[in-house]
Formats: C-alpha cells, sequence, structure tokens
C-alpha cells in the first residue's frame, strides 16, 4: 500500500517520490489526450510552472518581456526541462489562474507588475513554440477549480499527490521551489548578464504566487506538511485581496 499522510478535514493524500519536472499548482488532472496526461505527479509545483519563472523574473528586474521568456527558457533547458504552462478545457485561451489574473488590468496592484506585460509574455512563448525554438508542454487540465486548501510541502525527497477521491488542494513544493529561484537567479546573472538584487525573484514570486491565491482561495486554510516528517501545521488562512493590498502597503512604509 502506498504511503499515506492525513490532513486535517480534507483526510488522506497519497506520497509520492519527486520528480525532477516542472508543474503548476493547478490540481485540476489533466485530459487524456494532453501532452502530459499525468500532470506532474511528483513535480516541483510552483504556481505557473516554467511561465510563472518568467513572471517572476519580469517583476524582479526592469526588463522586456521577451528577455524574461528567453531567460527562463535557457534556464529550463540547463535544468533538463521543456518551458511548461498550461491550459484547461473550460473554454479559457489560457486556463492557467495564476497567468490569467496576472494579466488582468484590474490585477496590476496585487501582482507589482503591468498587466500588458504579462499579455504579451504568453504571445512570445507561442511565438517561439509555432517557430519550434521552444518545447513547450501544454497540459489540458479538465473541469472547474474546487480547492479547499494550501499545502505548502517543505521537503526535498517526497511530495504529496494534489488530490483525493474527495478534495482538492494547490499545493506548493515550497523547499524545492525555493531552491529553484536562487539557481534561476543565480543563472540570469551569471549567463542572462542581468543585474539582480539578492533574492529580488523570490519576493516577486512569493508576491505573485499570494495575489493567486487571494483570488482562487481567499480565507482557506494554509498546511504545511513534510511527508519525511510525518509533520503536518496550519498555519492560517489565505488573506483576502483587500487584505493582502493591505499588508503590502504596511510593508512598504
Amino acid at each position: 500500500m502506498n504511503e499515506q499522510m492525513r490532513i486535517p478535514d480534507l483526510g488522506t493524500f497519497t506520497v509520492v517520490s519527486v520528480k525532477n519536472e516542472r508543474g503548476c499548482v493547478d490540481p485540476r488532472p489533466a485530459d487524456t489526450t494532453s501532452n502530459k496526461p499525468d500532470h506532474h505527479s511528483g513535480a516541483e509545483r510552483t504556481p505557473g510552472a516554467s511561465m510563472g519563472l518568467a513572471m517572476a523574473l519580469l517583476g524582479a528586474v526592469d526588463i522586456d518581456p521577451k528577455t524574461a521568456v528567453i531567460a527562463t527558457l535557457a534556464f529550463e533547458s540547463q535544468e533538463n526541462h521543456p518551458f511548461v504552462m498550461h491550459t484547461d478545457n473550460c473554454g479559457h485561451e489560457l486556463g492557467c489562474g495564476h497567468i490569467l489574473r496576472a494579466k488582468n488590468t484590474e490585477n496590476e496592484s496585487l501582482y507589482g507588475i503591468p498587466s500588458g506585460k504579462v499579455e504579451e509574455m504568453i504571445g512570445i512563448a507561442k511565438d517561439l513554440a509555432n517557430k519550434g525554438t521552444l518545447e513547450l508542454e501544454m497540459p489540458v487540465l479538465k473541469g472547474q477549480h474546487k480547492e479547499e486548501a494550501v499545502v505548502k510541502v517543505v521537503d526535498k525527497k517526497k511530495t504529496i499527490e494534489a488530490t483525493n477521491a474527495q478534495h482538492h488542494v494547490f499545493r506548493l513544493d515550497t523547499t524545492r521551489t525555493e531552491e529553484t529561484f536562487a539557481r534561476f537567479e543565480q543563472f540570469v546573472r551569471t549567463k542572462g548578464k542581468l543585474t539582480v538584487e539578492n533574492g529580488a525573484i523570490q519576493r516577486a514570486a512569493d508576491r505573485q504566487g499570494v495575489a493567486t491565491l487571494t483570488l482562487l482561495a481567499a480565507e482557506k486554510n494554509i498546511f504545511v506538511v513534510s511527508p519525511s516528517s510525518k509533520r503536518v501545521d496550519n498555519v492560517g488562512t489565505v488573506p483576502t485581496p483587500d487584505q493582502f493590498l493591505h499588508q503590502l502597503a504596511k510593508s512598504q512604509r
């Protein structure tokens, strides 16, 4: 029997070994016709997957969207990953809530980046994919969002499935993602010749990630879990957009 981990009020989730793959925090299952039907079971899940990395770079450094996409593409190639983003079967042009919300002009104050630059970045990635310059992996996810909590996994060797028979959660592989952003920052500084303040990409990613959660999971519980040590902690709830904006304003005084 597979190892299981219990999360309060949500039941048990299957523990899986990590994979050297990139995935989004969206737990919806992929369509069987998708080019990635298992949708990154043990992958490192971060908001927006590869496109989320590019968006964080865009929020950390004053560069144009094409530079952000090209730098992220080069980094993912070094990491032995394709460029990963996803859509869904719900009629969206791009079915990733992280990217869709960031390209909405009404949310610019939450994300801290111009929505037009995000829109441009999406077009650049698709254009490069059509030209064969970018190896694009784009799972098609099924159904509507029905996540009931946010789970942050602090573990290098194990993670959990983001769904069980009754429940879906947003799963963020926090420890692995933090290490990825540290490598990404070093990469764009040395290989991309960009001037990046220490920790700036991680800070931009954190802000953008919370922004998305306020729009998709406000007031839902946040759990920090470590499958290796059997740790499960309820650390609070996701703020509402207004609460998050208040927190941002307070931190910038």
